[in-house]
């Protein structure tokens, strides 16, 4: 036995509308990530790459006055040059990693932390030496860049240079909150926009679903109708067309039913379509006059054709409706009945069998037919017969005698 269809929790238009609406918010958070993320680190290259190249500049200049030591003006200019917003500190020192000159508000304890891995390199080194504050970076960290000195190819001391991001990913950070309200405002108007059409679509298809119930419970006139102009409302004109269809076939049928039910009782004699089991499905009038003068009984309809007519509990020895299903031929038997009223009538039942499609028996037609009369009739004329030849007989022998007397006279 077929298992019963267990409903889903979530229907299918829920899991495509779902579907749609997580697709939107991935493909708004791959937007973000590379909108945002990738553009803060690109900004933030952009700055390391423009401070190297400003700290190759200032050591280019400050090579001279480093080789005469001129402190004094290492001094000033460090000092000037860290009133730039984007500096957080300049340190300058010489080959043995003596300082000479300092500006910003770098305690020294970090700037002498990782000194070693700077001195010596003929080459320009960016080292980040703070770490990573707030969910969008928005209070910056510290590159610190170092660039060494050398005048005439001769190595003089090393540059520190750190630079703050703070100022450009504030700038960036301030996007990144303009750019999520306006994602998370696309993102609430899309689940809106979806939630309207996913509640549209339910409307329509709710509609449907009624109809199709009532159709199932017969009645064909029911139609729906839906106007929001997409294929739900095609789907809907289909299903009105089809019901239309079915309406006009069950109208052919009920027709066609009707003429063959009025013929049906036309019918003088009994005719009646009994199932596989002996279940009588559809009798004329013929047939249930006969079975209510039999038993009484003014329905026939859905009782057993042996309880009526041999009033036995199993099938009638003799039935011509078993041998019918049995040989798959025509088969007809005689058989004599007693009525309520106590009148004798004798019966002439003709079965024939009924296929399906796949050639099984599923049932077979009874036509019967009262004999009674003709059964008179028939011993009325062997009487008549028997007399008549009597009759001849005896004028036969009457007329031999005379033939006989006038022959002797």
């Amino acid at each position: 036995m077929k298992k019963p269809h267990k409903k889903q929790w979530i229907s299918l238009r829920q899991k495509v509308i779902g579907s749609i609406l997580l697709i939107y918010i991935l493909l708004s958070s791959y937007f973000f990530y590379f909108t945002i993320v990738v553009q803060h680190q690109n900004a933030e290259e952009e700055m390391i790459n423009t401070a190297q190249s400003m700290a190759n500049l200032m050591s280019l200049a400050i090579s001279e006055h480093l080789l005469h030591k001129d402190e004094n003006f290492l001094q000033t200019f460090v000092k000037r040059a860290v009133n730039n917003r984007d500096i957080e500190y300049i340190r300058i020192v010489n080959r043995k990693g003596n300082l000479l000159a300092k500006a910003g508000s770098l305690p020294d304890h970090l700037l002498n932390k990782d000194r070693a891995a700077y001195e010596g390199r003929p080459f320009s080194i960016a080292q980040k030496i703070t770490e990573l504050e707030g969910p969008l970076h928005g209070s910056g960290h510290i590159f610190d860049i170092y660039v060494p000195i050398a005048h005439e190819d001769q190595e003089l001391g090393g540059f520190f240079f750190g630079i703050n991001t703070k100022r450009v990913n504030r700038r960036l950070e301030k996007a990144t909150y303009v750019w999520s309200v306006f994602i998370i405002v696309t993102i609430l108007i899309g689940s809106l926009f979806t939630y309207l059409m996913e509640r549209r679509m339910r409307s329509s298809l709710k509609k449907l679903i009624q109809t199709t119930r009532h159709m199932a419970r017969g009645d064909l006139a029911q139609r729906v109708k839906i106007e929001i102009g997409d294929e739900v409302e095609e789907l809907g004109d289909s299903f009105n067309r089809m019901a239309q269809a079915l309406a006009e076939k069950e109208q052919e049928l009920v027709n066609a039913r009707n003429t063959m039910v009025s013929m049906f009782n036309g019918i003088t004699s009994g005719i009646a379509y009994i199932s596989k089991d002996y279940e009588i499905i559809h009798a004329n009038h013929a047939y249930e006059e006969l079975l209510k003068s039999l038993t009484g009984c003014s329905f026939v309809t859905g009782h057993k054709c042996y309880l009526l007519f041999g009033q036995a509990l199993d099938i009638c020895e003799n039935c011509p409706g078993k041998s019918a299903m049995k040989t798959g031929n025509p088969e007809v038997s005689e058989r004599e009945i007693i009525l309520k009223n106590g009148d004798q009538h004798i019966l002439r039942i003709h079965s024939y069998p009924v296929q399906d499609i796949d050639k099984n028996r599923v049932g077979f037609v009874e036509y019967i037919m009262d004999i009674t009369q003709q059964r008179k009739l028939e011993d009325e004329l062997k009487i008549h017969t028997a007399h008549l030849q009597e009759l001849a007989q005896e004028q036969s022998r009457k007329l031999k005698e005379a033939q006989v007397h006038i022959a002797h006279q």
